[in-house]
């Protein structure tokens, strides 16, 4: 990986660029991957790959202009930074639009570089991907393997505006997976375990090789259950893909942009969100609803620590409380109520996966 001062000099140099009325700001980036995949003890797919590319937005009267690349080319930079401000005219006006400003306050550091991570050479993890396929296969005589695999990626950028913002980070990460199949007589079953470390040494070959067989072999002999109305006991994984759905449709945009509406906060609500309701906020309704869940969620967090399952019902109670609070505004804010209770379910689901961890 490069100097991250260079990126930031290119950042500079386009952000410096701004004409009168004109605000910009421009990312710079560049990384590398690296992913392999163990069939057989044999090496069936080895990638290794760089990236690099820019982004800048210009705002001007209003209206917000955005243009890419795939590349640090001068000649190339002089093009999007040119397509951005062309954009700006296809832009929907919003009064609000404008860059920030420095604020004074330090940054936070975050160290998300590893230098063992870095350094660490190819044939390393190779064999490291071997291995977990070998301990996988060994899990049990009716686990069969079909791909074990090691993945990381680093990455470092650099961000300018013309009102004074600069900044720089760098991190990597990786990861190894394996996939298996169980199978007893005529019946196969699939299953996948996994680990992630902030270096090569710091990943759980065993763990991720006896989760993988675990998955595999615990749905043997399963069958679907009639249809009925149940008690659901949900597994960390598909409590993650829950989160991740939803938390998908909460876009920072969609956070921003506020309607008027609400004079006032409710009596006795929590004071967190008072000013968001003084000020008309739609987010207002749906942080109340999270607050108001609080205790809920604290007792479903109380549950786990005594190694207590978390069940479906807590889900519903917690629904249930964000269904009152959605309902005490609605006759102002109709169209915010299912916001709420979507916001509702995300901390259900949460202290649901936390709960899940801790049993």
């Amino acid at each position: 990986m490069s100097d991250l001062g260079e990126l930031l000099a290119l950042a500079d140099k386009i952000a410096s660029q701004a004409i009168r009325g004109e605000q910009i700001e421009a990312y710079v980036g560049r990384g590398t991957e690296t992913s392999i995949r163990v069939y057989e003890g044999e090496v069936e797919q080895f990638t290794s790959a760089q990236s690099e590319g820019i982004g800048i937005r210009v705002i001007r009267d209003g209206r917000t202009g955005f243009a890419s690349a795939g590349t640090l080319d001068a000649t190339v930079i002089d093009e999007v930074l040119a397509d951005a401000r062309e954009n700006t005219e296809f832009g929907s006006p919003d009064e609000w639009a404008a860059l920030a400003e420095p604020d004074g306050v330090a940054v936070v550091h975050q160290e998300l570089w590893n230098e063992r991570l870095a350094a660490y050479g190819t044939a390393g993890k190779i064999a490291m991907t071997k291995e977990l396929e070998r301990l996988a296969l060994a899990t049990d005589r009716r686990i069969r393997i079909e791909d074990a695999n090691y993945s990381d990626g680093a990455g470092e950028m650099a961000v300018a505006t013309s009102t004074g913002i600069r900044a720089t980070a760098r991190g990597n990460n990786c990861y190894v997976s394996v996939s298996t199949m169980a199978d007893d007589g005529d019946e196969t079953q699939t299953g996948w375990g996994f680990s992630v470390g902030a270096h090569p040494e710091a990943l759980d070959l065993a763990r991720a090789a006896q989760e993988g067989s675990d998955r595999a072999i615990g749905l043997l002999g399963a069958v679907k259950p009639a249809s009925q109305r149940l008690t659901v006991v949900f597994d960390p994984f598909v409590t993650a893909q829950f989160l991740g759905i939803l938390s998908s449709t909460r876009s920072g945009e969609q956070r921003a942009v506020a309607e008027p509406g609400l004079d006032q906060a409710e009596p006795g609500c929590h004071a967190e969100t008072a000013d968001a309701f003084e000020a008309g906020n739609d987010s207002g309704v749906e942080l109340l609803a999270a607050a108001e869940l609080a205790e809920v969620a604290g007792a479903v967090l109380a549950a786990a620590a005594l190694g207590l399952a978390l069940v479906g019902d807590a889900q519903l109670e917690g629904a249930t409380v964000v269904d009152v609070v959605a309902a005490r505004h609605a006759g102002r804010r109709p169209h915010v109520a299912e916001r709420a209770r979507q916001r509702a379910l995300v901390i259900a689901l949460a202290a649901g996966e936390v709960a899940g961890a801790a049993g």
